[in-house]
Parts: C-alpha cells; sequence; structure tokens
C-alpha cells in the first residue's frame, strides 16, 4: 500500500461529513432511520409512535416532557415527529420549532417570564411566516403590550439600564442584558397569573389565526410546539446547581405555566431525570443487551451510520486489513450514542498517513478514557461501580443523586432500551482503574485506587 491511501482532499471531506454538533435533517443523506430497523427493538421507535399518538388523539392539548443527550438523535427525531403531525392527511398541526439556545441564555437560572416569552415571540414569528408576511413581531402585537405595561406599570423601565429602543427585539434584549432580565422577571411576578392568562390568550390568539389560514389542501387544525435544545441548561461550574434548580422547579409537575391552550412538547436537561417523573427519554441504539453481550441489530445500525458517511470501500484505506475489526471496535467504543460515533469517527481522520496503524488507532480511545477520567471524581466511583453491576440508578444519599445529575449530563452512564429499559455506564468508564479493579475483584470500589 502506498505511504498515505488516502489523499488531503478525501481526508478533509469525511472529516467535514464527521461534525459531532451537527444536527441533521431528516432527509440528509447522512440521517439513517435507526428506528425502523429490527421493527424499532434497536432504539426509540415506539417512544416516537407514542409521542405520534398521544397528539394525534386527544381531545385537550397535551404537555411533554423529553430529554436526551446532545448528539443522541433526539433533534432530528423530533423534526420527523413534526412533519408528521404536519401531515395533511393527518391532523395538519403547524410545527413551530422554538430554538431555546437562540432565544434563551442557558447558562443562568432560567425562569417563567422567559420561556414563555421565547415561545410566544417563535410562535407569533412562525404564524406570520406561514401566513406570508415575514418573521417580524407585529407592530400592534403582545411584545408591544407588554413593554408599555412594564413601562406603565415600574417606573424604573425608563431608566437607561432598562429601555429598550423602539424596534428592537425584547426576547433578544433579556437574552443578553441581565439587568434587564432580572427586572422583567421581577414586575411580571408580581402579577404572575395575569402574565401566564395573558400568554395562555395570545397562544389562542395565534392558534385561530392558524386554522384560518389559506392552505392547498385541509386547513391546519392547530399548532405544535416543539421547546428543543433546552436540554442544553448547565451553567457554569460555579452556577450548575443553581441552573438545573431553576429548571426543576419549572418543569415540576402541575405548575400552572406548563397548562397551556396548545400541544406542547419540551426537551429537558438529562439531569432532571431523577428529579422529576414522566420525562421520555431518548435512549442509546442498544448495541449490547443488559448482560453486555452484543446486540446484532444494534451494531448494525450503527455499522450504517458510519457507512452513511464513509462507504463501506472507503474504510480498508482508513483501517487497513483488519478494518472489520476496528469498526467493531468503534461502534463498542461509542456505546451507541451517536455523537461519541461521529466524534471518534472524526478522530480518525486527523492523522497524516494511512491506513492507521496499531497505535494511532488506540490513541483514539486513550483520548476518551483520559476525558472521562478528568471529569469523574473519587466520590463518584462508587456509585458509578453499583451501577454497572445492577443496570440501574438508585440512591442512598443526596450525595448519589448529585453524582446521578452529573453523570447524566456528561454521558458517564447510559440508557438503553429493553422492555424497561437499563443503565450502563460509558465503555471508558470500565477502563479507568478503580472501577476496573472493583469489577474484576467483584468487591466494593475503594476510590483511592
Amino acid at each position: 500500500m502506498p505511504e498515505s491511501s488516502i489523499d488531503f482532499a478525501t481526508r478533509r471531506r469525511y472529516y467535514n461529513l464527521c461534525d459531532p454538533g451537527e444536527p441533521l435533517p431528516p432527509e440528509d443523506d447522512r440521517n439513517v432511520d435507526i428506528d425502523r430497523m429490527a421493527g424499532g427493538s434497536v432504539r426509540a421507535a415506539q417512544l416516537f409512535e407514542g409521542l405520534a399518538t398521544d397528539f394525534e388523539l386527544s381531545d385537550t392539548p397535551l404537555c411533554k416532557l423529553f430529554s436526551g443527550l446532545p448528539g443522541s438523535g433526539k433533534s432530528t427525531e423530533l423534526r420527523r415527529l413534526a412533519k408528521h403531525l404536519a401531515d395533511p392527511e393527518g391532523l395538519r398541526l403547524l410545527p413551530v420549532i422554538v430554538n431555546a439556545e437562540e432565544l434563551l441564555n442557558i447558562n443562568v437560572e432560567i425562569d417563567v417570564p422567559d420561556v414563555l416569552m421565547a415561545i410566544l415571540y417563535a410562535v407569533e414569528a412562525k404564524v406570520l411566516e406561514t401566513a406570508g408576511l415575514g418573521r417580524e413581531p407585529m407592530r400592534d402585537g403582545y411584545f408591544k403590550r407588554l413593554w408599555h405595561y412594564l413601562t406603565t406599570t415600574e417606573v424604573e423601565f425608563k431608566q437607561a439600564q432598562f429601555t429598550v429602543a423602539e424596534g428592537v427585539d425584547l426576547v433578544a434584549e433579556l437574552k443578553t442584558r441581565e439587568p434587564l432580565r432580572k427586572k422583567v422577571r421581577e414586575t411580571i411576578g408580581r402579577n404572575l397569573n395575569g402574565f401566564i392568562r395573558d400568554v395562555r390568550a395570545e397562544l389562542s390568539k395565534l392558534e385561530d389565526q392558524v386554522r384560518k389560514l389559506p392552505t392547498d389542501g385541509r386547513p391546519y387544525g392547530g399548532l405544535v410546539i416543539i421547546v428543543d435544545s433546552l436540554e442544553k441548561l448547565a451553567g457554569t461550574a460555579s452556577t450548575w446547581h443553581p441552573v438545573m434548580n431553576s429548571a426543576e422547579l419549572f418543569f415540576r409537575a402541575q405548575s400552572p405555566w406548563l397548562d397551556m391552550p396548545v400541544h406542547i412538547i419540551y426537551t429537558v436537561p438529562p439531569a432532571l431525570m431523577t428529579r422529576i417523573p414522566g420525562i421520555e427519554f431518548m435512549p442509546m441504539i442498544k448495541v449490547r443487551t443488559r448482560e453486555g453481550q452484543p446486540f446484532p441489530a444494534g451494531i448494525e445500525a450503527v455499522r450504517a451510520m458510519i457507512e452513511h458517511r464513509v462507504p463501506r470501500a472507503e474504510l480498508p484505506k482508513v483501517f487497513g486489513e483488519q478494518f472489520e475489526a476496528r469498526v467493531a471496535s468503534l461502534i463498542q467504543w461509542s456505546g451507541g450514542y451517536p455523537r461519541e460515533l461521529v466524534r471518534l469517527l472524526r478522530q480518525c481522520f486527523r492523522y497524516r498517513s494511512y491506513p492507521l496503524d496499531d497505535a494511532e488507532f488506540e490513541r483514539v480511545f486513550d483520548e476518551v478514557i483520559a476525558n472521562y477520567r478528568r471529569q469523574v471524581l473519587l466520590e463518584d466511583i462508587p456509585w458509578l461501580i453499583e451501577v454497572s453491576r445492577t443496570r440501574w440508578v438508585t440512591f442512598e444519599t443526596t450525595e448519589h443523586q448529585a453524582s446521578a445529575d452529573r453523570m447524566l449530563s456528561i454521558n458517564a452512564i447510559m440508557y438503553y432500551p429493553n422492555g424497561q429499559g437499563f443503565y450502563d455506564l460509558h465503555p471508558a468508564l470500565y477502563r479507568i482503574p478503580p472501577i476496573q479493579a472493583a469489577l474484576a475483584n467483584d468487591e466494593p470500589a475503594d476510590a483511592e485506587g
């Protein structure tokens, strides 16, 4: 074989086809309809079919909470769900996808006014766009009336630090200006019930407008709102717990602000799985069984993801004669997590000569192990070993719950479909010495190991 079996242009193309941060629309050639493979047994077909059925059958508006790790395919599947609900042969709902990352500061605590205003802003813009009127907020719309209310209720809004210029987007200002955000929260909080009532009335009015919009067939049956990217709420090292607590308060059961007159799905941080019941969770692709044995259907699904980026005929040029074994290693090391798989695959294109030798290939995994060793704390280890042994997440102490919050957020523990489902550790954690030693000896972990 020549010194390098892949030229620079090809390597660069594959590197960019393997962008772990790139969300794929359903029609992208790299997208694999995983949930239709093997009767939906490899991931979450029943989950999304269940969500669609609930919306299709319910006479009353539903609020659903949904979570998943960034890059798990959640956003792609939610867009697939939106497309299904918009089908003229079905309910024909107008989907509004609210990108929370664009409209909210996801590094600070959230509160009711910020989230509901972001939703209302996105819905108003989508209705105007669908009606062919652009995406600018209505001149006599809700936000103009809200700003008038704020400035007449609280004189401090006339001070320079709180003013919002004519024509400037209030929602965008709230995202970037902390003093203004704090003042708006405080003022609205004094009449929160009235604010919620106004938001409900505005959403009802917008849904009525949607039903009257001209179409090329059946009229729209209403709205479905998908608030995506809220699962990315994280804060900084010093604000992580306050941010999670604010999310828990917002999404707790029976909160009046979750009771809206239209169908709505919120994505929520994975850490809330241990705090709030009833959250639907996007599982990993099942590449192994609860007992740790390979799961062929899941392995084939992940292999299809690889070959939709790097054609099968090209794999020997990257991995050499042992390409089958190396692809199998990538699949198992990914743990069935799509973003991890794509990240590992991209790492394979960072070298200068091909096919990769053994040391270069192993270095891809060494980097993953090192990353987790930096993030897993000594006090996390005994609890992680218990998860590995029981294949479930249980708590004996608040420290266990704090560990679970963090481990779910960094993908150190992974959830798989299998009847009631099961949890397992990320494959890299099994290479952390104290975990490796404790499981080998089947003894309680010594965190000092």
